[in-house]
């Protein structure tokens, strides 16, 4: 096998290549012919399952879930949740509207959904498991008895509980209060559970064993490179081998987890031999590689891959053309002569914190001039900036820390700041003025008044609910950007969660993208100065999806879902009929912006395939 592989190898190197630091592929073949060579030559790994799925980042299926008699298999939550028949490798209808999560409760294919509002099954028990809370990654032991479980908390949240395993039966539990937040859990043997722990003041990740009737903890492996999302663990039937997904078998450097596009940093699977305590990787390939599951003697595990693109689309419509690679969220320069947009490979580890801002020159053709040249560079998160309209200042969301950090919370509200950051045109990041005030929280981005002046942005508010944002209004001064003065929007009229927003080119009107109702989206004006609000369209999304105006602000445009991708559309400012602009096959188009002189729209191509993966244990031990 091995010569085989080496065999291949000219192949490999046809077919793969660096771009901006990174390892991607040629637009010629797809995830599944790279991973097959790399994967399948040696071990006769089995591709189940594979779609594309609409999103920008955090698009990743984290959770998985494979029933005892592998029938069925469940992963991702929220919108990306999905069951798959493992026999045909189709994606399953029939689960309860609103399903995020599922767990195999016992032998066969007993599954239990949430809903959000509960766990909805048909199992016997029923109702003990329906007493159990939503949003938890659950564990049933061989004999469907006892339940593990743990919150499925964001990594970029602190929430209550967060290191407490919960065991036992539904109507009795115990509570087991662990040094680290909880990501992972699996049943070794009848009493005891293999723990995946991840610390926010190092980034890095511990396997220990709970013995759940004296709750005792004994360390098994420690300072793993782990992802600190929720995820799963794989445990063979003996409890001597397990597996895990990591991004090494050593640690990385504080500045590697910082940089947009390093060497090396996706998730594979390893496996740790629990009787001579090593560790070894069994699944290598160049994309993120995560939550391992064991049933019997077969390995199951998700594999994702996101591409993001830079294209233009002219103003009334037609294909999309390539301006540059590797990149999301673009921004036209006010003399329209540069398209900047940002730069960063997404991957599972080291997540929001690899950000940085490229540019790159067009001509009034929208054709490129130039290679692009790094804008913002910093540690942590940078955005896209928004020029003010003068060209004189550059705002954009950031989360600058006072040096590089190991984890998203490490030194959060000490060393790090969420907010928005106001850069002079040419001025070095050592510049950066911070002018968001304290009481902000998961600040958005940011979009300027025709004066160049004044700035609205969406955050949460310090101390408020979660996932729930509010719009801001902020006046600086223009020749020194120094902050003048804070007004709370909030969410005015009929608009409910304002996630992103963006202000008319020619008089104080705002188009707010309100997320308040699930998957479907609704964009309003808003009128700053009588605080009314008018609806004038209302789409499909799961993600964010932006808009913008065009140069006379008589015109929108925006993203939205149509047959399973996203596609751009306009509407008229006054309301009426929506216009489909694209047909893209390939790819979503997200986050559109127009040119200062209207011909074209700038927008990100974004491409997220997410796998199935099974591999035959016994078979790949023998050889």
């Amino acid at each position: 096998m091995r010569s085989l592989f080496r065999s291949w190898e000219p192949l490999l190197i046809m077919l793969i290549k660096r771009r901006n630091g990174r390892t991607v592929m040629r637009r010629t073949i797809t995830i599944a012919v790279v991973t097959v060579i790399f994967s399948a030559v040696a071990h006769a790994d089995r591709l189940i399952y594979e779609d594309q799925i609409g999103g920008w980042i955090f698009s990743y299926p984290t959770e998985l879930a494979v029933s005892s008699d592998e029938k069925l298999a469940t992963f991702g939550r929220g919108p990306q949740f999905g069951m798959v028949d493992l026999a045909t490798g189709r994606l399953l209808d029939g689960i309860p509207e609103g399903a995020q999560f599922a767990a195999f409760v016992g032998s066969k294919d007993n599954v239990a959904f949430d809903t959000g509002d509960g766990w909805q099954t048909d199992v016997p028990g029923a109702a003990a498991i329906e007493s159990l809370p939503s949003n938890i990654i659950q564990r049933w032991d061989e004999r469907g008895t006892q339940v593990a479980f743990f919150v499925a908390g964001h990594y970029f949240l602190r929430h209550t509980g967060w290191n407490h395993l919960f065991v036992g039966t539904p109507e009795e539990l115990k509570t087991i209060e662990l040094n680290g937040r909880i990501v992972a859990v699996e049943w070794l043997s009848d009493r005891t559970l293999a723990v995946v722990l991840h610390d926010f003041e190092t980034g890095l990740g511990s396997l220990v064993e709970v013995d759940v009737p004296l709750g005792r903890v004994t360390p098994l492996l420690a300072e793993l490179d782990a992802a600190a999302n929720s995820t799963s663990i794989g445990v063979d039937k003996s409890g001597g081998l397990i597996y895990l997904s990591l991004a090494s078998d050593g640690q990385p450097s504080v500045e590697t987890r910082h940089a947009p596009n390093p060497r090396d940093r996706d998730l594979d699977i390893y496996v740790f031999n629990r009787s001579n305590r090593s560790l070894q990787k069994i699944v290598d390939s160049p994309f993120d590689d995560f939550s391992p599951v064991v049933v019997g003697t077969s390995l199951y595990w998700t594999r994702s891959a996101l591409e993001n693109d830079i294209v233009v689309v002219p103003f009334n419509g037609g294909r999309a053309r390539l301006v540059a690679e590797n990149g999301s969220l673009p921004y036209w320069s006010p003399d329209g002569k540069r398209i900047a947009y940002t730069i960063g490979d997404n991957r599972v580890i080291d997540s929001a914190m690899l950000y940085d801002v490229a540019a790159v020159k067009v001509d009034t053709e929208a054709r490129v001039l130039a290679p692009p040249e790094m804008l913002i560079v910093g540690n942590h998160e940078d955005f896209t900036p928004a020029w003010s309209p003068d060209g004189r200042w550059m705002l954009y969301h950031t989360h600058r820390c006072a040096h590089p950090v190991p984890h998203y919370l490490h030194g959060w509200g000490e060393i790090c700041r969420d907010g928005l950051g106001l850069l002079r045109e040419g001025a070095g990041i050592e510049e950066e003025i911070h002018v968001t005030p304290p009481t902000l929280w998961e600040v958005g981005l940011a979009d300027w008044a025709p004066d160049s002046r004044r700035f609205i942005l969406s955050s949460w508010r310090r101390g408020g609910a979660a996932f729930v944002s509010e719009l801001v209004l902020i006046t600086i001064d223009p020749e020194t950007g120094a902050r003048k003065n804070v007004e709370w929007i909030g969410t005015p009229g009929d608009i409910e969660n304002a996630r992103m927003q963006y202000w008319s080119p020619v008089a104080d009107i705002i188009a707010v993208e309100d997320w308040a109702l699930g998957d479907r989206h609704r964009i309003f004006l808003l009128d700053l100065e009588s605080r009314e609000t008018r609806k004038i369209a209302e789409f499909n999304s799961t993600t964010f999806t932006g808009l913008d105006w065009s140069p006379d602000g008589r015109t929108i445009v925006f993203a939205g879902r149509v047959d399973g991708r996203y596609q751009l559309f306009r509407v008229s400012a006054s309301g009426g009929k929506v216009e489909k602009l694209t047909h893209s096959m390939r790819g979503n188009l997200l986050m559109p912006q127009i040119s200062p002189d209207g011909r074209w729209i700038a927008a990100a191509r974004a491409t997220t395939t997410r796998q199935l993966w099974y591999r035959n244990l016994a078979l790949s031990h023998s050889e």
